[in-house]
């Protein structure tokens, strides 16, 4: 007797795809923007400016992600809708108890991206990850718009502490990684290393550092064991 075949609760068009992968990637943009930019000392300067700017960027992200999810993601089933529903009805209620939107924001991001294009993601998060903190070390070392502030051992690099600035580092280093891997090359070896010793010698962030250096390692590992 042949199993009924159970047709998907929405299949996705070519088109909508599409749409969804470009709405997806917007609203990393706009993270990113929120998180490399507006999540630095630039607050203390501009405070008016970037509250407002916080906010904007806070909810367009969040509206075109839930937009996303309702309406541009394919659903296998009741049940995978419904545990999705229930990951961001329970997230929401989370960052409204903990003041904090970053971990529903995080949801949203991991719902949202079925039936994306990761590699194409990846891509708009590593050129805009790149562009945003680059702008703020420009900013902070050139202009008194991102002051210097000393934390404990260390500057902070514009990012209060420099654990933050080490962790938005940690982020471009998977983004570079993952998206070359298995083509990694001399040249994002030697990059790759470099990013991962400026990490541990200059802000001194050891925690990021040192996951740099562990991942390749087990990329050398995968290279000269690949059954390993």
């Amino acid at each position: 007797m042949n199993a009924t075949v159970r047709s998907p609760l929405r299949q996705l068009s070519s088109r909508e795809t599409e749409l969804g992968n470009r709405i997806f990637c917007l609203s990393v943009v706009l993270l990113l923007v929120l998180s490399e930019v507006f999540s630095s000392s630039i607050q203390s300067t501009l405070p008016g400016f970037s509250h407002l700017c916080r906010i904007v960027l806070t909810l367009g992200s969040a509206v075109l992600l839930v937009f996303k999810c309702v309406f541009l993601t394919g659903w296998q089933s009741r049940r995978q809708a419904a545990v999705a529903a229930a990951a961001m009805l329970y997230s929401a209620f989370a960052a409204f108890y903990g003041n904090d939107q970053w971990f529903f924001l995080a949801v949203l991001v991991g719902i949202a991206a079925k039936d994306v294009d990761l590699r194409r993601a990846l891509k708009v998060y590593l050129a805009t990850a790149v562009a945003g903190v680059v702008g703020v070390q420009l900013l902070h070392y050139t202009t008194g718009l991102i002051p210097f502030q000393f934390y404990c051992r260390n500057w902070d690099y514009g990012y209060g502490h420099y654990n933050g600035y080490g962790a938005r580092l940690a982020g471009i280093f998977f983004a570079w990684s993952w998206l070359r891997w298995p083509r990694l090359r001399w040249w994002d070896w030697a990059g790759l290393a470099a990013l991962a010793i400026y990490t541990l010698a200059g802000p001194g962030c050891r925690g990021a550092g040192l996951v740099m250096l562990l991942l390749l390692l087990l990329f050398a590992c995968q290279k000269i064991l690949p059954a390993f």
